[in-house]
């Protein structure tokens, strides 16, 4: 709009309105999105060690540790990030990690799905995160009511 344009009763009467009304309570909050990335980023972590044998320890260190450790936790991270929607910042905070090593994971992880055994075992873990997903998602609509 050109600055000199004159306002309309009815944008003035809009605008005011808009102003005037109180800002609407955020639903979910900072704090609340840190204990959702953890609890998810935590069932990710569970599942994958169960399904792959792998130590849960072994995906939580620091360090990269065996090739079956390092593509476990790789595992999931694309998990997290897709099942859950949790972005490759927040996943790697969670796995205390960098950004950009999360983006490695889901590339990586992305091209192994050309393995079809690779690629049905992803399939399995995705389809009992989406369940779990869901299942939570309708307990906390329920808790909401």
């Amino acid at each position: 709009r050109r600055p000199d344009a004159k306002i309309s009763s009815v944008q003035k009467s809009a605008t005011v309105h808009q102003f005037a009304r109180k800002p609407e309570p955020e639903r979910i909050s900072l704090e609340t999105n840190l204990i959702y990335r953890d609890i998810v980023c935590e069932l990710c972590e569970r599942t994958v060690s169960l399904a792959l044998n792998v130590p849960l320890a072994g995906l939580q260190a620091r360090t990269r540790l065996k090739a079956d450790v390092a593509l476990a936790r790789q595992i999931a991270m694309y998990l997290c990030n897709t099942v859950f929607n949790v972005s490759q910042t927040e996943v790697g905070l969670h796995f205390k990690r960098d950004r950009t090593t999360v983006a490695h994971a889901c590339a990586l992880i992305e091209d192994k799905r050309d393995d079809m055994a690779f690629d049905v075992m992803l399939c399995q873990l995705e389809a009992l995160l989406t369940v779990a997903r869901d299942a939570g998602q309708a307990a906390l609509e329920e808790c909401l009511r």
